[in-house]
């Protein structure tokens, strides 16, 4: 009794588990918040009575509610009243007592209403003799059936007469009892260890092949080698060649992958070398044969210039595939790469580039000799033509000789009028080369108007046409000037007759010559009409004819001042050339020179005392000019009789009598 109640307390507690294990298989594997996740055909929406809405088509198995968020209890799939009563369940079980689908069927069945009515058996399962318990199988499990007749064992089974039961050893595939073995797993056979005939027989697959056999017949009959190797006993290896390593088994012959060649694809397809035949042979192998490990061309090279056992090297100033270019001519010594033609030894001074095609920094021509622009920028330009590729900032043109539109000055730093037409404006001084927008003028466009001529500034005129003045040209000139006025403070330069003052705005005095007066101080210029008592007439009323005559002999006078001192500079600078010349000179000529030039003196002084004179005493001048000259003349005699005595003495040589004299 005590043996029942302890078989029965297991039984109920593997129950717990296995329906414990169903139900947490169950859970959690399908969150019924997210979409229609749980409904039928996954169909819900808000249509209904509940505020979560409904699933339209009812819920899926195990679950409840109208939007079927609560899950039945243990293994129902359906429980309508609550999630502890079911109504169906899942196969394999049925209501039970407490109808919440804990109890199981019998094993064969697939549904049941009770532990000993199966509604549906398994495939294997059937019922018969009275019995619905599905109690009954049509094939045992191992045995290969035939209308429910055992007929043969399921491989890795063997006795049919007790349903396969029997359970061939790990290495047999198919076997007819525990230690016969019929067919082996891959790597094992049946026969004698090693195929030593004196050694045991076995039956069981326990000899192994070959480590690299996958499956033999025998210990030296490999029917199958690993991928790579190939023979009887799988101790060659295949070629490198082989398409994915495979070769057959008794020649080794192979499908070739790319570059290879032969049967066994142990050879390079022409042109090709290396351990792979990975390699080019050069070009300038003859037949385009190398060697395999080497690529040395086995046939030589196929033109002269082509030099080297491989035939890829060029013989001194050619490079190319078939060595038939020169070397750029910028290249030290000749020397460049065969492919490519860079310079192997660098370039020949100022040249730059792999291939010294190029001139170095700021330099251009055939032979980079020229100097680059001042104001390329990086100091770069091309040596054909010395342009620019690309200016410094605000630097424009070819040879970046110019400034970019709206600036001007020597470093191109200084901004263009903004009123220039155009945005240009004269490198050099910034006046605007088209002229100004509209309204506007001067050379530098610097004012709202057309009345400047001249720009102090871009904002500031310096000279306005005529009429206007101050730094805007927009106040008129006062009426009376004539022409223009002081930019400044538009004084007139010159009044129209009649007026005179600073700004031409007094009238001159009626008794004036012709209206004519001084601009400053408003006295008659030519005269006066009736008394010479008013202030504005000169101090003294001499006609014009009196006047022009008083001009004439001043300047008659002034001309022979002039004439005088010319005359006594020719004689002084004459006496000078005779001292340097003359190197044995008498003390008697020195003094005679001096003598003169102490008369000379005199004379000069006296004729300047004489016109002094003449000008405060107001002499007539027609006595002032012959006293002039009265005195001109007797020095001249003077002089003309020291040269006398200079030229008695040099020619006959009696310097005393002269002295005496």
């Amino acid at each position: 009794m005590h043996c029942i109640s302890t078989a029965i307390l297991l039984l109920w507690v593997c129950e717990s588990i296995i329906v414990s294990d169903s139900q947490t298989a169950e859970e959690g594997v399908i969150d019924c918040t997210v979409g229609c996740a749980c409904c039928k055909n996954q169909r819900c929406g808000p249509i209904g009575y509940f505020p979560e809405g409904n699933c339209y088509d009812g819920c899926i198995d195990g679950y409840r509610s109208a939007r079927c968020y609560q899950k039945c209890t243990y293994n129902c799939t359906k429980c309508a009243a609550d999630i502890n009563t079911c109504t169906e369940c899942f196969n394999g079980y049925f209501p039970g007592p407490s109808s919440d689908c804990t109890a199981k069927c019998l094993p064969g069945c697939e549904t049941c209403t009770s532990n000993t009515a199966c509604t549906k058996c398994k495939d294997e399962y059937y019922n018969a003799n009275g019995f619905t318990d599905c109690r009954y199988r049509y094939c045992p499990k191992n045995c290969v059936c035939q209308q429910s007749l055992c007929i043969s064992c399921k491989t890795g089974y063997y006795d049919i007469s007790a349903s396969c039961s029997g359970i061939c050893r790990g290495n047999c595939v198919t076997c007819s009892s525990r230690d016969t073995c019929d067919v082996c797993k891959d790597g094992y056979f049946n026969g004698h260890q090693f195929d030593i005939i004196n050694r045991p027989l076995l039956t069981n697959c326990t000899l192994e092949c070959r480590d690299n056999c996958e499956r033999c017949s025998s210990y030296n009959t490999c029917l199958q080698c690993k991928t790579g190797r190939y023979g009887p006993t799988c101790q060659e290896e295949c070629s490198i060649g082989c398409e994915k390593n495979e070769c057959l088994i008794d020649t080794g012959n192979c499908n070739c992958s790319p570059n290879f060649s032969g049967d066994k694809c142990d050879q390079c397809q022409i042109g090709k070398h290396g351990n792979l035949c990975e390699k080019q042979c050069s070009l300038g192998c003859k037949a385009n044969v190398c060697h395999k490990e080497s690529g040395e061309c086995l046939d030589g090279c196929i033109v002269d210039t082509i030099i080297g056992k491989t035939c890829n090297e060029c013989s001194t100033g050619m490079y190319g595939a078939f060595c038939n270019k020169t070397c750029p001519s910028g290249c030290k010594d000749g020397k460049c790469e065969r492919d490519t033609g860079e310079c192997s030894l660098g370039c020949i001074h100022n040249f730059n580039g792999i291939r010294c095609e190029h001139c170095i920094d700021g330099k251009y021509g055939e032979s980079c000799g020229l100097d680059c622009p001042d104001n390329c920028a990086t100091n770069i330009c091309v040596r054909d033509s010395g342009d620019c590729l690309q200016c410094m900032r605000n630097y424009s043109g070819h040879k970046c000789e110019d400034c970019e539109q709206g600036l001007y000055g020597s470093t191109c730093s200084d901004t263009c009028p903004s009123q220039c037409l155009n945005d240009t404006c004269s490198r050099t001084v910034g006046t605007c080369t088209h002229g100004c927008i509209e309204n506007y003028s001067g050379d530098r466009c610097c004012v709202q108007n057309i009345n400047c001529v001249h720009c102090l500034s871009n904002t500031k005129c310096k000279k306005c046409i005529s009429g206007y003045y101050n730094e805007l040209c927009d106040e008129l000139c006062p009426h009376n000037c004539v022409d223009s006025c002081d930019i400044e403070t538009g004084s007139c330069h010159s009044c129209k007759n009649n007026f005179y003052g600073l700004f031409c705005n007094l009238s001159c005095s009626s008794i004036c010559i012709d209206n004519v007066c001084n601009q400053g101080n408003g006295k008659c210029t030519r005269g006066c009409n009736g008394t010479a008592d008013d202030p504005v007439c000169p101090q003294r009323s001499d006609s014009p004819e009196e006047t022009e005559s008083v001009i004439i002999i001043a300047a008659v006078l002034g001309s022979i001042l002039a004439v005088s001192v010319v005359v006594n500079i020719a004689f002084v600078g004459r006496v000078l050339i005779k001292k340097i010349h003359t190197s044995r000179r008498k003390p008697v000529v020195q003094k005679a020179e001096e003598a003169f030039y102490e008369n000379t003196g005199i004379a000069g002084n006296y004729a300047i005392e004489m016109a002094g004179n003449n000008e405060t005493n107001g002499n007539d001048g027609t006595v002032t000019e012959q006293a002039s000259l009265s005195v001109c003349i007797s020095k001249k005699s003077e002089y003309e009789d020291i040269r006398n005595v200079q030229d008695s003495e040099h020619e006959y040589g009696h310097i005393a009598p002269a002295a005496t004299n």
